[in-house]
């Protein structure tokens, strides 16, 4: 415990990064400065959907969450034999003993707890930084029944950073985007068409303030299998009606 707060409280004072240039421990906890904001960029690979809720308009998912950033502070040299890459699974005590920053991801249409369920940190000799993260959620996305049993539906998951404004860090698409193995999504009464991502500014207030948040939309895209509904619903009710017709006959 003493050999812990001696080398926090040695890391308060100044820590020394591989440019030779003394960085205060504040600094290192921020993104990497960046006129335009440090780009974030962001995959999400939507692994399953536990459930789709009419009634409530929820949809319950889990996925893997791919930040990618370039962080020069944490470049390092490999001149002496140093590894290709860093790999980092307990984040707490890297966080710890080298204050380092990592990207805080919100739900921001949670209908429920946002949970990563385990996470790995790469780095690379260039300060190339990607974070994997493994999460579940449950998000509120507004459905058209208007043509139930028949419908087709656009769920989204909005994704944003926690806490720091567009000029600091900023989600950006890359690679693929949203995306899904083909074939391995099993919904009852659905059938899971794809996934995509975007990016979109949503407007709102803080502290009386009009600020934009910008923000990442994954959006997926499901279609109700009407069987379920014509057999269990439908055929009996018709069945029902035709039998009623014998008291005339």
């Amino acid at each position: 415990m003493r050999l812990r707060a001696w080398v926090l409280g040695l890391l308060a004072i100044t820590v020394t990064g591989t440019s030779g240039m003394a960085t205060t421990l504040q600094e290192l906890i921020m993104p990497p400065v960046n006129p335009l904001g440090t780009p974030v960029l962001t995959e999400f690979h939507l692994q399953d959907i536990d459930a789709i809720d009419d009634e409530t308009e929820t949809v319950s998912f889990a996925g893997t969450l791919i930040l990618r950033w370039h962080d020069a502070r944490q470049a390092y040299d490999t001149a002496g034999g140093g590894a290709g890459e860093l790999l980092f699974n307990d984040l707490e005590a890297l966080i710890d003993l080298h204050p380092t920053w990592l990207p805080s991801v919100d739900l921001l249409n949670a209908a429920g707890p946002f949970e990563v369920r385990s996470e790995l940190l790469r780095i690379r000799p260039d300060g190339t930084c990607t974070l994997v993260r493994s999460v579940n959620g449950m998000a509120k996305s507004r459905l058209d029944l208007s043509r139930f049993p028949f419908d087709e539906q656009q769920v989204e998951i909005i994704l944003r950073l926690h806490g720091l404004a567009r000029q600091e860090a900023v989600l950006v698409p890359s690679g693929q985007g949203a995306f899904m193995d083909a074939g391995t999504l099993r919904v009852p009464q659905w059938d899971v068409l794809g996934a995509t991502m975007l990016d979109r500014v949503i407007r709102t207030e803080v502290f009386g303030s009009a600020v934009e948040v910008p923000v990442l939309v994954v959006t997926i895209d499901i279609a109700r299998d009407p069987v379920h509904i014509l057999r269990l619903v439908v055929l009996p009710l018709a069945i029902i009606v035709v039998l009623s017709w014998s008291v005339f006959w």
